[in-house]
């Protein structure tokens, strides 16, 4: 999250200054190139989680009571946060279009529903405690977030990839 927030502002500060260079690409298509590298990183990190949720199927974990209600506490700090981000980048990606800002939002709203899966999935097991299965919730639901949140990357990626692939270019630059 941090380094597609991070490159995305780089892009956008580029373009705004007008240090953009090279080749006339053009600055859609040079935010079309970032919004992809950052989709495909997002949904890097997602795979790597849902290897570990794979993991705790295999092998579940008891949770510790008192580390998990802290756990649920800061996770719900982290979707305010994260579900504030996600509206403002929603908002200002509506004034201007731009492919950066729509990879923004998304990954904002992904990580605002991460947060929420998180809190459901550990109140939950807490809840649940006295069930021998309650180990088999947060992963599980781990499992569905990553689903439903790499299928909204995908208008993203094929978006991006149509817009890299346009052939407006000559071929030789291409």
């Amino acid at each position: 999250g941090i380094l597609t927030t991070f490159m995305g502002w780089r892009i956008l500060r580029s373009i705004r200054r007008g240090h953009i260079h090279g080749y006339d690409y053009g600055t859609e298509t040079i935010q079309s190139l970032a919004a992809l590298v950052g989709s495909t990183l997002y949904l890097c990190t997602l795979g790597l989680f849902a290897a570990w949720a794979i993991g705790r199927l295999i092998e579940p974990a008891e949770l510790h009571p008192t580390l998990t209600q802290l756990g649920v506490l800061f996770q719900l700090i982290d979707c305010v946060g994260s579900t504030w981000l996600w509206w403002s980048q929603r908002n200002l990606s509506r004034l201007q279009i731009s492919p950066v800002m729509e990879m923004q939002w998304r990954a904002y709203r992904a990580d605002a529903l991460l947060a929420l899966a998180v809190v459901i999935s550990l109140s939950l097991t807490l809840l649940l405690d006295d069930f021998p299965w309650s180990v088999y919730l947060d992963p599980i639901l781990a499992l569905v977030f990553i689903a439903y949140v790499g299928l909204s990357f995908m208008p993203v990626l094929t978006n991006d990839l149509h817009d890299l692939l346009d052939k407006t270019l000559r071929e030789d630059l291409q």
